[in-house]
């Protein structure tokens, strides 16, 4: 699904789709697939040409994924601030709350 997203040059909706893929797995108790899906994820939009600030969030997520520390208040900050983009592409992404 989000390489039709990408096709249409809106990287950011791509990334959004992706994160709900990682909500659902994780609200289906799927979660040994989330960390190959957060390195795909952070591999596949930073060719994609994805801004840094973008990525730098992105990066935070599958951190956390590959420490099996991942919990979906984080998945939802990632969210809100790759929405927070549209409006202002140039905020910086923080790991504080």
């Amino acid at each position: 699904m989000h390489n039709a997203f990408l096709a249409l040059h809106l990287p950011i909706v791509a990334a959004l789709v992706e994160l709900d893929v990682v909500d659902l797995l994780m609200l289906s108790g799927r979660t040994a697939d989330i960390p190959t899906l957060c390195k795909k994820m952070l591999a596949t939009f930073s060719e994609a040409g994805l801004r840094r600030n973008a990525l730098m969030a992105l990066a935070h997520i599958h951190a956390l994924a590959q420490d099996r520390a991942l919990e979906s208040d984080e998945v939802q900050k990632v969210r809100a601030f790759l929405e927070r983009l549209s409006g202002d592409p140039d905020a910086a992404f923080t790991t504080s709350a």
